[in-house]
């Protein structure tokens, strides 16, 4: 009797243990599962990094070493001509310069390096400065830049760097935009019961070129995720508003694209928690609707 008791004990307790590992092995494999998902995810982000990298440093560079051999050969002995050239290589060397600040920067975020300097601030004062800053690249282009704006919405964070996230997203704003259309920045206050100043800031940002399809707009503001547009044949380079998101998620914003089948263009939707001091929305006043000035 002793006996059988025994074996049903030893029995269950090998069903028992048979049954852990069985657990134990589906986590394991699940985990695994996970880990060569990503190691996949970051193999190709690998890959897309290369092939980012060495289109955006060899254009530039195969540039400039035609320039300088041209130079270098006296084929150029007018003082005009020599001008020219040297303005050839200032872009060049801006544009190189610009895309090694871009990844310096991506990688500065993705390592926790950045600091803030938090202050309060007009978030729409800071939207108009990067507007003003935007204007002779869009009057190249012939575009109309129109803000309509609140008075005053009040943030926390970092002022220099929601000004440059909002001056890299105009700077999509124009590069996909046809020449001699729009570029519309509206900056308001929703009512967003939850947060501290019981409200949000939010800052649209819509043009009116080709759009972008709906598949890719999940994931733009992914690194290294280009958007192509096929009507002005314009490419990116997959960090702009990858740095942005970091920017955003740092100071509790958020942001998105939408690109409506059913109109032209697409709109870049930013929205950052108020401030729980400072002027509060019932205090400011009328929208304001105005042109930045596109004469270069």
């Amino acid at each position: 009797m002793l006996e059988a008791v025994e074996g049903t004990e030893t029995e269950e307790c090998l069903r028992s243990e048979i049954a852990r590992l069985k657990r134990v092995l589906i986590e394991r494999t699940e985990a695994l599962l996970v880990a060569r998902k990503e190691l996949g995810v970051l193999e190709q982000m690998k890959r897309d990094f290369i092939a980012l990298v060495s289109h955006e440093l060899r254009t530039p560079l195969t540039s400039v070493i035609g320039i300088s051999d041209l130079i270098q050969q006296g084929l150029y002995d007018s003082g005009e001509d020599l001008r020219q050239m040297s303005a050839n290589l200032s872009i060049e060397a801006k544009r190189l310069g610009h895309f090694v600040d871009d990844v310096i920067e991506f990688v500065q975020w993705s390592s926790g390096l950045v600091s803030l300097k938090i202050q309060q601030f007009d978030l729409v004062a800071c939207v108009k400065e990067s507007a003003h800053k935007a204007a002779s690249q869009h009057a190249e282009k012939g575009l109309e830049l129109v803000l309509k704006t609140a008075e005053e919405l009040w943030i926390e964070g970092d002022a220099s760097l929601i000004a440059d996230c909002f001056l890299r997203i105009l700077d999509n704003s124009c590069k996909f935009s046809p020449a001699g259309g729009k570029v519309e920045v509206c900056v308001e206050w929703v009512s967003c019961p939850g947060f501290e100043a019981e409200g949000r800031a939010v800052v649209l940002v819509r043009d009116h070129g080709a759009g972008i399809q709906s598949e890719n707009l999940h994931d733009l503001c992914k690194v290294f995720t280009l958007c192509h547009s096929c009507q002005n044949h314009v490419r990116g380079k997959g960090l702009g508003l990858a740095i942005c998101w970091e920017i955003l998620k740092a100071h509790a914003g958020t942001i998105r694209v939408e690109s409506p089948v059913e109109e032209k263009g697409c709109g870049v939707i930013v929205t950052l928690p108020l401030s729980p001091r400072g002027p509060q929305p019932g205090d400011q006043g009328d929208t304001v609707i105005s042109r930045v000035s596109t004469r270069v």
